[in-house]
């Protein structure tokens, strides 16, 4: 979440002008009363819900979006299966072209390193972070610097 704002605070803004540490203990607060209070808010909705997590949608598009069609029921089409498909092949191609460029110059691709933002994988796996990452067995934040 901080790199996304970044990246739209270097549209709009001066790249200078942003404090890189007060963002990210400003969307760790964040974050963190959002998993407390969304899951409640949902069930208390009582609209039917789906959780998609990054890792989970990156690892395998395909069969995150089958879990969704089946959550809710929807047809999962032959048609739309081909189409999913062939988007699939092309966001891959294009996410290596962009790689491939990037690297050429010696940047990456995107940065996620909590480092960048003043916070440490330690923090980042403990209190409600530590439940959300075992609710959707996800592997605990690692030192990128290490």
């Amino acid at each position: 979440m901080c790199s996304l704002i970044e990246s739209f605070h270097s549209i709009y803004y001066e790249p200078d002008s942003l404090n890189r540490k007060a963002l990210g203990k400003a969307v760790s607060e964040v974050s963190q009363n959002l998993m407390t209070s969304a899951p409640k808010d949902i069930s208390a909705s009582g609209c039917d819900n789906i959780d998609v997590t990054y890792d989970n949608l990156i690892r395998d598009p395909k069969g995150t979006v089958k879990s969704i069609y089946a959550k809710f029921n929807w047809s999962f089409t032959p048609v739309y299966d081909s189409i999913l498909d062939a988007f699939i092949k092309a966001d891959c191609k294009k996410r290596e072209n962009q790689k491939n460029a990037k690297t050429e110059k010696s940047e990456n691709l995107h940065d996620y390193s909590p480092e960048n933002y003043g916070l440490t994988p330690q923090e980042l796996s403990q209190g409600v972070y530590a439940d959300y990452i075992k609710l959707h067995n996800l592997s605990p934040p690692k030192n990128s610097k290490a």
